[in-house]
């Protein structure tokens, strides 16, 4: 009888730790998550035509959602050169990670003439289940000249899905 109520006595408090630190990692999981969702926009980032902003002006403002494919790298009428190292992520609204892979991108001339064929771009590890990473790296004819030009992305799961990003090369 001693060895019984004995342990019923320990396994109380070990249950009432174990719940106490579940709690704790569970706020602390729900208050890194909040804080993530109300980041404002980078606003080094242009925000690319092929998006969706959860506002109803075209200008996002802090609290904004922005959705689609996102180039960070090379910036907007950014001068690049061979070979050129495009990063970002997509996250939603028609643009996402799929078997199929995500998009492919090509360099055009201002004409659209294309100055590249078009290459598959990478997914940058796992991702997470709303934003996927990617990066690829573009070898073209470098030129002394400053020309002007785009890098045209096409949706890998459907082709009318297109975005463009103004470079000089």
């Amino acid at each position: 009888m001693n060895q019984s109520t004995s342990q019923k006595g320990f396994i109380a408090p070990l249950l009432l730790i174990i719940g106490l630190i579940l709690c704790l990692v569970l706020i602390g999981f729900f208050s890194q998550n909040i804080k993530h969702a109300y980041e404002p926009v980078n606003p080094t980032v242009p925000i690319p035509d092929d998006v969706i902003v959860s506002a109803d002006t075209d200008s996002p403002t802090a609290n904004d959602i922005v959705c689609g494919i996102i180039v960070e790298t090379p910036a907007d009428n950014q001068s690049i050169s061979s070979p050129l190292v495009i990063q970002g992520y997509v996250n939603g609204c028609g643009w996402q990670a799929s078997s199929n892979g995500i998009a492919y991108v090509g360099l055009y001339s201002a004409s659209g003439t294309p100055l590249t064929t078009e290459i598959p771009v990478s997914v940058l590890g796992g991702g997470t289940t709303t934003t996927t990473s990617f990066v690829t790296t573009l070898v073209y004819p470098d030129t002394t000249s400053s020309l002007s030009g785009y890098l045209l992305f096409r949706n890998a799961d459907d082709s009318s899905r297109t975005y463009k990003r103004d470079v000089k090369y």
